[in-house]
């Protein structure tokens, strides 16, 4: 079975809306293609082919995005697929050989007979399904993080903190995990946790790049709410040192320093 790579984007964006579902918050196409790697030009074209299937819908506006129209456990994946690739025509197998020849004739029926139950199968998988698959694989660390985050996202706290509590163990996703984590436990109000886990993020990470930044931003935030003051300040100083038009370091820091 070949799959196209816009049709792979096609399925990835669905689950990703999938994942929303019911939460009333849209889906930003920036949001699919930084997560998945996907140019966001090509998400574009391939929503709207959706949009006009009559699969997702769009919500205007700086809180805009996407969402889907019918539940996931009514969309399949065929649906999907075909939307992008077209209908499949069992029946419109050709050969570059003679057509008359008896052995020609039995491969092309085998190969129909094989195209009908792909399509079959394609129509009885949903996106519910594949999503439900996600929470069953415990050893693809990549897919509980992914996971983690759309949990995340829905404010489901308890849940996404098991899922990047697993996927800390991927070595390229630990970091992001540990982040998460911190995030959860500051949405949770369980600060001296969050705090934990962000300075263990910290000090794995040698060079301030974009993702020390947040880490320590993070950081930073949260002793703000724990009335550190002198550790936020030195956390958004490393970043204003490094980057000074970080989201608004420059603002706390500069107030700071007028406060002292």
């Amino acid at each position: 079975m070949r799959v196209s790579a816009k049709t792979e984007y096609a399925c990835i964006a669905m689950l990703e809306l999938a994942a929303q579902y019911g939460s009333n918050e849209p889906v930003r196409i920036r949001k699919i293609a930084e997560r998945h790697d996907v140019p966001p030009r090509f998400l574009v074209q391939i929503l709207l082919q959706l949009k006009g299937a009559g699969l997702v819908a769009s919500v205007r506006g700086a809180a805009g995005g996407y969402h889907l129209i019918k539940p996931p456990q009514e969309v399949s994946l065929g649906q999907v697929m075909e939307v992008i690739e077209g209908s499949s025509d069992e029946n419109g197998q050709t050969s570059s050989a003679s057509p008359d020849s008896p052995a020609v004739k039995v491969l092309l029926q085998a190969w129909q007979e094989v195209s009908v139950v792909q399509r079959k199968m394609l129509e009885s998988i949903t996106l519910s399904d594949l999503l439900d698959r996600v929470t069953r694989y415990p050893n693809d660390l990549q897919l509980k993080y992914e996971y983690g985050i759309m949990l995340f996202e829905q404010n489901r706290i308890h849940e996404a903190i098991q899922q990047f509590q697993a996927s800390q163990r991927n070595a390229q996703r630990r970091i992001q995990s540990l982040f998460y984590i911190g995030r959860c436990f500051k949405a949770k109000q369980q600060y001296d946790m969050a705090i934990d886990q962000l300075q263990q993020a910290v000090a794995e990470l040698p060079v301030m790049d974009d993702t020390k930044k947040a880490v320590v931003y993070e950081l930073g935030t949260i002793f703000e709410l724990t009335g550190r003051a002198e550790e936020a300040m030195d956390c958004f100083k490393q970043i204003y040192q490094i980057e000074i038009g970080y989201l608004d370091v420059a603002t706390k820091v500069e107030q700071g320093y007028k406060s002292t």
